[in-house]
């Protein structure tokens, strides 16, 4: 998944002055080769664990795993990490979870208690989301679990 604006981590790189970088947004191969000069490899997907390891074995790159992310409290393990290979300070996550929740006081308002269908192809971990808008007080009803999600929380098919 790319980077983007509003992800607390990366907001909190740039402050500091780091920029992040993806191989898929990058269009030319001047911009492939500045991923070269990179201090820290950030792992999004799990298709990217071998090559962040043979990274880390050949150029001594550390980097971090976001795949396994399944809670607040991994989230946060996730991002100190990612802090203290950079010699930062950690991520103001009460801050970031304060805007989320106001986010998800916005979303329940413009539903107005209207079903909400979350689908693994556009929400990464959907499941997670349904579950955190079900305890937050939203009406998630349906949660389709596609591929990969879908093995994780035991078969594939729907999940209510």
């Amino acid at each position: 998944t790319p980077p983007e604006e509003g992800q607390e981590l990366l907001d909190h790189l740039r402050v500091h002055g780091y920029e992040a970088r993806h191989v898929y947004r990058c269009e030319t191969l001047d911009q492939l080769r500045k991923m070269g000069n990179s201090v820290l490899n950030l792992v999004v997907h799990p298709s990217a664990v071998p090559a962040a390891r043979d990274l880390q074995a050949r150029l001594r790159m550390p980097w971090v795993d976001l795949t396994a992310v399944s809670d607040e409290a991994a989230l946060i393990a996730a991002y100190d990490a990612a802090c203290r290979a950079l010699d930062l300070p950690p991520v103001d996550v009460k801050g970031a979870k304060s805007r989320c929740m106001d986010a998800l006081d916005t979303l329940k308002g413009a539903l107005n208690d209207r079903p909400l269908r979350i689908d693994d192809g556009y929400v990464r971990r959907c499941d997670l989301l349904a579950e955190f808008l079900a305890g937050s007080g939203g009406n998630a009803v349906r949660v389709r679990l596609i591929g990969r999600n879908a093995r994780r929380a035991g078969g594939v098919g729907d999940s209510r």
